[in-house]
């Protein structure tokens, strides 16, 4: 819906009133609309003039559309685009996806920039963020970077948050992630960056891991334990079996028991 020169695409015309417009679970693409005032409550797929976004939490693109070139879109986390069975959404355009798309995408020409997911894509530009390391050895600090399609990305400035309820890491300086001692624990690390002045999010779960190769000192202490140097894990002195050197009268019934002289033998 595209207006002339003294008429909105969709609503009113010069001297006019266009009424009230409501938008329900469709795709448009409208040079302007008059009557915003129930924006809130619209649903659907929405372009006005170059710029379209998704009304509500989800919407399922139910025909064989396009994005024509110099229109963008912008999916937000936590949105979803569907496309139909037999149906595909072409995209000439450009795409910001932090949500997630099923179903078919064909991106011949366009430029797809995604935190997000997409089930099916081909052609095209695709840029897929996201942020490193994805795993982390247990009591160890590494700095966060985003990367593009593996490679670092350049976006400006990235501002890394932790999920509000997560204690077992620590965000140092803001850029640097610690890991805490839980072990196989993942940390929800959020990055925050712009791409040609649309704000996007990417969260990674980062994975709390053991050290491959423990460092350990050669003693054990008085209590039968050691630490290793790199990620804090225990280690137990063996218990040993029972022998002569354990007990110079050994009788026969106590052969092939075990010694316990400390706590990290008992353990």
């Amino acid at each position: 819906a595209t207006g002339g020169t003294n008429g909105a695409g969709i609503g009113d015309g010069e001297g006019g009133s266009g009424g009230t417009v409501d938008i329900s679970n469709s795709f448009v693409m409208a040079g302007s609309i008059s009557d915003t005032s129930s924006q809130d409550s619209w649903s659907g797929l929405i372009f006005v003039g170059e710029a379209g976004k998704v009304y509500g939490d989800s919407f399922t693109v139910s025909t064989d559309c396009t994005i024509p070139s110099g229109k963008s879109l912008v999916v937000a986390a936590n949105q979803t685009i569907s496309v139909a069975d037999t149906k595909t959404l072409t995209n000439e355009g450009t795409i910001y996806n932090s949500g997630t798309f099923t179903g078919t995408v064909v991106n011949d020409s366009g430029i797809i920039h995604s935190t997000g997911t997409i089930s099916s894509v081909s052609g095209g530009t695709i840029n897929q963020y996201s942020i490193e390391p994805t795993e982390l050895i247990v009591g160890t600090s590494a700095a966060l970077a985003l990367k593009v399609n593996g490679s670092d990305a350049s976006v400006g400035s990235v501002a890394y948050t932790l999920d509000a309820d997560e204690a077992n890491a620590e965000l140092v300086d803001g850029t640097t992630l610690k890991a805490g001692k839980n072990v196989g624990s993942k940390i929800p690390v959020t990055a925050t960056f712009t791409v040609d002045t649309v704000s996007m999010t990417r969260t990674e779960e980062i994975t709390i891991t053991e050290c491959e190769e423990h460092s350990y000192g050669e003693d054990f202490d008085g209590n039968g334990f050691r630490v290793c140097s790199v990620c804090g894990k225990d280690d137990y002195q063996p218990a040993e079996v029972v022998s002569a050197t354990h007990h110079p009268e050994l009788m026969d019934e106590h052969a092939n028991y075990y010694a316990i002289e400390n706590a990290g033998q008992l353990y």
